[in-house]
């Protein structure tokens, strides 16, 4: 009797020791399919990661090679007389003998620009008077030119000259609608790209950059 009960309490202790070991057994499998499975998505994350890491850095590497670079504001003494046509309207004063009337037809304006040390003067050479509205569009013409090509010209004056194969089209000068034409020419001066010389413009130039609403469309 004694030694029947001590075989079947070692057979029990050899079946919970089996079973024992088997879910040992399975539990480690599991835990180390768990581990093989993190792994796996750990790998798969970093590679991702990798990947956009990598695009950022190519962005970055783009936006900063599409930024503008800073001119050396010491070569900006120059005497490039390089030119941009402005379309704008002149008055013409007609008279039936008895009432004189004033009408406006179109007239193409070359300007030109000089950037010369100073004290940040704008300046319009031209051989009749400017009014209030072409002097202010040239210096937003300066501000605005600054901001695009981040240069500083607080020491610098900036000369426009105002012209035209017909003089009698320099009765007056006028109005904001060569700003446009301004900005372009004197950012073209500062960053030493060209101007198309078949392309006419007119457009008043706005502070933050943008190219306004001009008058006289019909005439011009």
């Amino acid at each position: 009797m004694a030694s029947r009960a001590l075989v079947y309490t070692l057979s029990i202790v050899l079946i919970l020791s089996v079973i024992i070991n088997y879910i040992q057994y399975h539990q480690s499998n599991v835990l180390q399919q768990s581990i093989a499975d993190y792994k796996e998505q750990n790998n798969y994350y970093l590679e991702k990661l990798s990947k956009i890491a990598s695009e950022k850095s190519s962005n970055v590497q783009e936006n900063q090679s599409s930024i503008p670079r800073p001119v050396n504001i010491q070569s900006l003494n120059n005497t490039n007389l390089e030119s941009i046509s402005a379309v704008a309207v002149r008055p013409v004063l007609q008279s039936d003998g008895f009432f004189e009337t004033t009408t406006y037809v179109g007239a193409v304006l070359k300007i030109t620009v000089q950037i010369r040390d100073g004290s940040g003067l704008v300046l319009v050479n031209t051989a009749v008077p400017t009014g209030v509205d072409f002097q202010t569009s040239a210096r937003t013409a300066v501000n605005v030119a600054q901001k695009i090509t981040m240069v500083d010209l607080s020491k610098k004056d900036v000369i426009f000259s105002i012209s035209s194969e017909n003089s009698s089209e320099l009765q007056a000068v006028d109005g904001g609608s060569a700003g446009g034409a301004m900005t372009v020419l004197l950012i073209s001066d500062i960053s030493g790209k060209p101007i198309n010389s078949k392309v006419l413009m007119t457009g008043t130039i706005e502070p933050d950059g943008s190219i306004g609403k001009i008058g006289g469309v019909a005439q011009k």
